[in-house]
């Protein structure tokens, strides 16, 4: 027998062999986490780009309508100078006192409310508020009035500080049930400005966006009248799920006129593992641009 041609391999060609193999498992490991990471944070992208475009769509829809109507004799005054009245905003510190919210969904700190009404289609046979609620129909016609708001979640807890867009329309409310609904969780903060048209130039347009369309009431003698013919809303969007090797986020975020959370939503902690997308969105507000004539 030849013992040298059954010779196994050497203690050298064995670590040789064995660190290979260790570099390719670690290479292939480190393949699969990052495929991890990054599938984690497409859905959790996905999550807040649903939720912000439903979101956005579904205002900015109420926003478009303001002062809509029915016919040309009945539609709703418009202020000549500042906001129409038919769009309405105001900070958390002063709700509108129609406004019902919920217990324990204490509005967030630095976030806007605005309410916007128009007519229903006289078409509809049943037109419903933004919850779904019907409406009163007066005369063949149905005023609707919807406000909406950004509140602690109905889920929220100190561990899971969550906050939703919130909506309270005029809608016949069954016993039992609260008037303002949860729209959407995971909405961190919402701000509001207003497009107003300080250039005479014939055109109706948005020429500066301002958060306090009160301040430019009428300046004289003699008195200047300066419409305000455009809306922006602007809302901070959370995943639904967090993660745990979430790639660096930014530490602040600018929601139109504020911070988050340096002076606006200051509870809102951006290191908490969920990815946040920021969604913005304008309108002209039909009312100033065509006084006297809304109808469809």
């Amino acid at each position: 027998m030849n013992y040298k041609d059954s010779q196994g391999y050497s203690l050298i060609e064995l670590m040789v062999a064995l660190l290979l193999g260790l570099l390719v498992s670690g290479a292939a490991l480190q393949l699969y986490l990052t495929s991890q990471v990054s599938l984690g944070t497409q859905s959790a992208a996905s999550q807040a780009q649903d939720k912000g475009r439903f979101a956005m769509d579904q205002m900015l829809a109420d926003l478009r309508r303001a002062g809509e109507t029915p016919s040309n004799s009945q539609y709703i005054t418009s202020q000549a100078v500042g906001l129409p009245s038919e769009v309405a905003t105001t900070m958390n510190t002063s709700w509108p006192t129609s406004l019902t919210i919920p217990p324990d969904t204490d509005p967030i700190t630095g976030s806007n409310a605005f309410a916007v009404t128009y007519y229903a289609d006289p078409t509809v046979a049943t037109p419903t508020d933004c919850n779904g609620f019907p409406t009163t129909i007066t005369a063949g016609v149905s005023q609707i009035t919807n406000i909406y708001f950004v509140a602690k979640a109905s889920s929220y807890t100190t561990a899971n500080p969550i906050m939703s867009l919130w909506c309270e329309g005029n809608g016949t409310v069954p016993t039992g049930i609260s008037p303002s609904q949860e729209l959407l969780k995971g909405i961190n903060v919402m701000r509001v400005l207003y497009g107003a048209d300080n250039l005479v130039d014939g055109v109706l347009s948005p020429s500066i966006w301002i958060s306090d369309p009160n301040s430019l009431n009428t300046v004289g003698p003699p008195a200047v009248q300066i419409p305000v013919v455009g809306a922006r809303v602007a809302i901070l969007v959370q995943s639904d799920n967090s993660m745990v090797n979430l790639p660096t986020q930014a530490t602040s975020i600018q929601v139109l006129n504020c911070v988050v959370p340096t002076n606006c939503a200051t509870t809102v902690n951006l290191a908490d593992g969920f990815l946040r997308r920021l969604f913005v969105g304008s309108t002209l507000l039909r009312n100033n641009l065509n006084p006297g004539n809304t109808s469809w």
